[in-house]
């Protein structure tokens, strides 16, 4: 449709006054009644339907009416904030929509604020208590619901009044553009400056997400705009810095002098995370819009007032709201989490020169923190996602609501004001505290947060930010930066300041100027100063805050593995307090004294309660754990305590965790000799098997443990108990190579119908000799072979291993299965159920590396989180979870593919946050080759529900992993089993180019919008059939593991008749094989 011309007719009786305004894709007109006086306004929104095919072009204008159809609500609108919209109507012809508006004498809100900024509080609460009504209203119609999409200063109407407003605009041209045109790009409409964060943060293949809370974070920022008169982010040059600068710092700070009240308000609608914003409802219902015509101006003096600590430093007030102490008030469990991030080496050597001793200087300040009761979290060389992820790992972090205070350290290359990460990209200072803020970080809110910036001197001819364009002021109260690097080492002196006797109980900012006066820096400025260009150290505390001496009551260390002895025997001085648990784990003060080996404190325990049977998450009693930890004196206090009582030690003594494993199992994996004959005087089964029928003899030989086997042999273990594949400890003796083991096993075996255990067959129906063979371990197939021949010479039979029809010739017969089971997969490049295009894994990638490495017996761990109760939600209990790790032998897909097992059940949210420490060891991490993580439970599309019924992040839970410096550049595999609730994903199979997550494989039981199904009785489908294939349809020899995908895929799909329908993502870089365990690598 063209412009219309004066005087002509736009509705049937109207005509065009005079042309208001002009957009993209409409125009904006005054009209008026042709016999009559009235005025409305007429927007005409011109449609790009492209004319070609009839049953092209009708397919698109029978889309454009379903649209225009729908928001002809609009015109059912009554609300006196809201424009009303009058008619509307649709033109074929010449593709258009004309739509009739009650004209509005006024300005935009922009228009007013420039006029008459800055706005007084209670102007600013008058007309935020109407744009908060008019979204109200749009939010809670029915039976659905209306999202403007397009809330900001331009779409809001000042009437010629100037005490009211009309919302103005709604998206519409927008929508049915993009209806005509056939073509929805994904990305957000609408101002930048006014977007969320999640309407940037979308993946171009999804629909972007606007939502109520969209609008309610458009709303927070026009009431910033009111505030302080200027528009958000107005620094910012284009999009993608608006973008950056929202996702790294949120909404932008008020001033510090508003009133608290409206700080709180806006808090509320600019929430990073969508789901912690307030309803426009729940916000009409707060102080700030109830209230707000009292309020006469600043709740605190905005003039700053001089420390009473030193004459150079200064501080602002504290708020009215705050507690009248002049002290941070310190917890009693957890003082404070200290993060340290060092970035030794940084892109090209060239470029920048390689930080030297970081390690070094990292581990002093961990020894220094710990020791005054601080968590410490190290992360070294993380790339710039990665540099975030333990930034936000940290933000959102349950613990932070245990913790008193915040301490980081920022080790590198860099200007002062900003820090550069692992692969040479810029990080602003500003950035980093700003996620820090009280409304982005809740948990740290109203407690000190400490910086400190050690950064070298940029290397010549680096293009980085300039201190000036980097420095800026401490956005809010309870902020201290200090920044050094060019003389002496920071972290070095903060270290050494604080051990010194004269320095350790000072308020910190005492401690901060003997830093500074050490290193020949400048005093530190009060919060107002810019840091960067106008000071290299600033503050914004209000209180004092203590390192360590400033609280009057013993700080109890957040990890118990810290506890004094006086600090555990408090924990446990009556009945009741033994029952308490600690940690993520869940311990009691018993099983913390059991690990830590306090034999004393033991037995003062055990004589208040011999109640012994509480677990941890892994199912293990305090006997376990003195076991694992090999504490011999320990066991004694535990025989004497139970002297009277054998029956019940007897049972304690064989107690089995989750994975039936018994203290004495336990023992014997961790090669703790000494407590073996104790275990067994104590009544401990030496014969048990766990979950996969390994026994502790078993273990001994698989793992090469000779002097562990010893003991059990001559304690009378049962050598011929076998595992569930059919193996014996001789034939895992021979498979892993232990010649050691093979002749400690063999000095037990001297009698004459012992030859036929010594021939037995095991997995893939081949005995001892024949796997020592097939693995390439000739001395154990040459220690084998004169074994036969004692035994064969003392049943006087002759038979020598060359008349042994089984034994004949140097290598063992073809395998007749490819795993554990056996498939009966001989051909080479045999695939299986799937397609071999889904899949890299039926033949190798010749443009990609060699295999990821898995030779040697510890391939890694495999850990399963099974979660099945939930605490405080209107969730069922996931019946069936056990079946998958028992019955449907999730345990034995995993340990048959070289994986030692791991189980937790029913863990809270903060057990995520201390992953994979707190179920390995750094040393398990180290020699592990690749890890498994299984994770059960009820979620949705992007996270699971702990035990205490907090949503658990997937992502926090991957990164956990990902920046494990001990899995760097191995392979991290992820099995989801749980509903996902968002739009339908049909990817079902893809390589994900994703640098900063690579080396992983993240495997879902469903795709997003999809159920996943699970019997009460058997377990989840998914697990059934990934067991199922991994056992009788994958050749591990031959294979890459990514082939197991597809087949998984399609078997679940065709047991649920297409209804649920799992899907996977994969960064791996390399081959991925699991050949069979104990082979030599260049052999598979």
């Amino acid at each position: 449709m063209q412009p219309c011309p004066e005087e002509a007719e736009v509705f049937p009786g109207w005509i065009k006054k005079r042309h208001i305004a002009r957009g993209a894709h409409s125009d904006v007109l005054e009209i008026v009644e042709k016999q009559g006086t009235k005025r409305r306004a007429a927007k005409v929104i011109r449609l790009p339907v492209q004319l070609g095919e009839d049953q092209q072009q009708d397919q698109q204008l029978g889309k454009l009416k379903e649209i225009f159809n729908d928001e002809k609500r609009l015109c059912k609108l009554e609300h006196e904030n809201i424009v009303r919209f009058l008619d509307m109507s649709l033109v074929t012809a010449e593709p258009s929509v004309l739509v009739s508006m009650e004209l509005i004498d006024g300005q935009t809100l922009e228009s007013f604020i420039n006029r008459c900024k800055p706005l007084d509080y209670g102007t600013v609460s008058q007309l935020a208590k109407q744009i908060c009504s008019a979204l109200s209203y749009l939010h809670t119609m029915s039976p659905r619901i209306i999202i403007h999409r397009d809330v900001n200063c331009r779409t809001i109407m000042v009437l010629e009044d100037n005490r009211n407003i009309k919302l103005i605009d709604f998206g519409l041209a927008v929508q049915l553009v993009e209806s005509a045109s056939d073509h929805v790009t994904g990305n957000p409409k609408g101002d930048p400056a006014f977007m969320a964060p999640e309407l940037f943060l979308t993946e171009g293949t999804e629909d972007t997400p606007y939502s109520c809370t969209s609008d309610i974070w458009a709303f927070g920022c026009v009431i910033y705009q009111m505030v302080t008169g200027d528009r958000p982010h107005r620094d910012c040059k284009n999009m993608l810095a608006i973008v950056r600068r929202v996702k790294n710092q949120g909404a932008p700070p008020l001033p510090d002098n508003c009133p608290n009240t409206l700080k709180d308000f806006y808090r509320n609608c600019t929430a990073q995370k969508r789901d912690q914003r307030k309803s426009a409802t729940e916000l009409l219902k707060h102080p700030f819009l109830l209230h707000g015509r009292a309020i006469a101006g600043p709740s605190e003096p905005s003039t700053p007032t001089e420390s009473p600590q030193d004459g150079a430093k200064l501080a602002l007030m504290p708020d009215a709201s705050s507690s009248t102490s002049d002290t941070f008030e310190m917890a009693t469990r957890e003082k404070g989490l200290c993060l340290i991030i060092t970035v030794e080496q940084c892109g090209d050597t060239s470029t920048f020169p390689p930080s030297k001793n970081l390690e070094n200087k990292a581990l002093n300040i961990e020894d220094a923190f710990k020791k005054l009761s601080f968590i410490v979290e190290k992360y070294n060389n993380p790339r710039c996602t990665d540099f975030w992820r333990c930034i936000d790992n940290v933000v959102t972090s349950q613990d932070l609501a245990d913790i008193s205070s915040f301490v980081c350290f920022l080790i590198g290359h860099g200007t002062g004001g900003s820090v550069f990460a692992s692969d040479g990209e810029e990080i602003e200072v500003r950035d980093i505290v700003a996620r820090f803020r009280a409304s982005q970080c809740p948990g740290l809110k109203d407690k000190p947060k400490i910086f400190f910036i050690q950064a070298e001197k940029q290397p010549e001819g680096l293009e980085a930010c300039s201190l000036e364009e980097s420095s800026f002021r401490l956005p809010e109260h309870e902020f201290l930066l200090c920044s050094g690097g060019s003389t002496g080492s920071l972290s070095d002196t903060v270290c050494s300041v604080i051990r010194d006797e004269k320095f350790s109980k000072e308020h910190i900012e005492t401690v901060v100027a003997e830093v500074n006066r050490r290193l020949s820096l400048a005093e530190m400025k009060k919060g107002t100063e810019r840091f960067g260009s106008g000071a290299s150290a600033v503050t914004s505390l209000t209180k004092k805050f203590f390192l360590d001496g400033g609280s009057t009551e013993e700080s109890l260390p957040a990890s118990p593995d810290q506890w004094t002895d006086q600090q555990l025997r408090k924990q446990s001085d009556t009945p009741e307090k033994c029952k308490q648990t600690f940690g993520p784990m869940r311990q009691t003060p018993l099983m913390i004294a059991c690990i830590k080996g306090k034999d004393e404190i033991v037995s003062e325990m055990l004589k208040k309660s011999l109640e012994i049977g509480e677990k941890d998450v892994q199912g293990r009693t305090a006997l376990c754990w003195a076991a694992v930890k090999g504490h011999k004196s320990v066991l004694a206090a535990f025989s004497e305590a139970f002297k009277s009582n054998e029956s019940a030690l007897k049972a304690e003594i064989n107690a089995e965790d989750n994975l039936r494993q018994t203290p004495l199992i336990l023992a014997a994996k961790n090669n703790r000799t000494d407590v073996l004959e104790p275990l067994v005087n104590m009544g401990a089964d030496i014969n048990r098997q766990d979950a996969m029928r390994y026994s502790a003899i078993l273990y001994a030989a698989k793992l090469g443990l000779e002097l562990t086997a010893r003991e059990l042999c001559k304690l009378g273990a049962n050598l011929k108990l076998a595992d569930f594949s059919g193996n014996t400890p001789l034939i895992w003796a021979a498979r892993c190579g232990h010649k050691s083991v093979l002749l400690e096993l063999g000095e037990r075996l001297n009698k004459p119908d012992e030859l036929d255990f010594c021939r037995r067959e095991g997995e893939r129906k081949m005995n001892a000799q024949q796997w020592a063979k097939f693995c390439e371990h000739y001395e154990c197939a040459t220690v084998l072979e004169k074994l036969i021949r004692r035994l064969a010479n003392l049943s006087s039979q002759g038979v020598t291993m060359e008349q042994d029809e089984q034994g004949n010739g140097d290598q063992p017969p073809p395998p007749s299965g490819s795993g554990p089971g056996g498939s009966g997969r001989e051909e080479e490049g045999a695939t299986g159920g799937g397609e071999p295009n889904e899949s890299t894994g039926g033949q190798e990638d010749s443009s990609r590396a060699g295999p990821y490495p898995m030779d040697g017996i510890h391939r890694g761990i495999a850990l399963v989180i099974n979660i099945y109760d939930f605490v405080g939600l209107d969730l069922p209990r996931r019946l069936g979870s056990m079946a998958d790790m028992a019955e449907n032998a999730l345990y034995h897909c995993f340990t048959s593919l070289g994986f030692d097992c791991r189980q937790v059940q029913n863990v809270n949210a903060h057990f995520f946050d201390h992953l994979p420490a707190n179920i390995c060891s750094e040393e398990e991490l180290r020699n592990s080759k690749a890890i498994i993580v299984c994770l059960m439970s009820h979620g949705g599309h992007d996270f699971i529900y702990s035990h205490d019924g907090r949503q658990v992040a997937l992502q926090l839970i991957y990164s956990k992993f990902q920046l494990c410096q001990q899995l760097k550049d191995k392979p991290k595999l992820f099995f989801i089993q749980s509903c996902r609730d968002a739009p339908a994903n049909h990817r079902l199979f893809q390589q994900v180019n994703q640098v900063s997550l690579e080396d992983c494989m993240y495997f879902y039981s469903t795709s997003p919008g999809r159920l996943s199904g699970r019997h009460p009785e058997s377990g989840g489908l998914f697990t059934q059939q990934l067991c199922s294939v991994v056992a009788d349809d994958f050749n591990q020899d031959r294979e890459e593991f990514t082939a197991v995908v597809p087949r998984v895929i399609n078997r679940v799909l065709d047991r649920s008749n297409g209804q649920q329908v799992p899907c996977c993502e994969l960064t791996i870089r390399r081959p991925l094989k699991y050949p069979t365990l104990g082979m030599r690598q260049n052999a598979a």
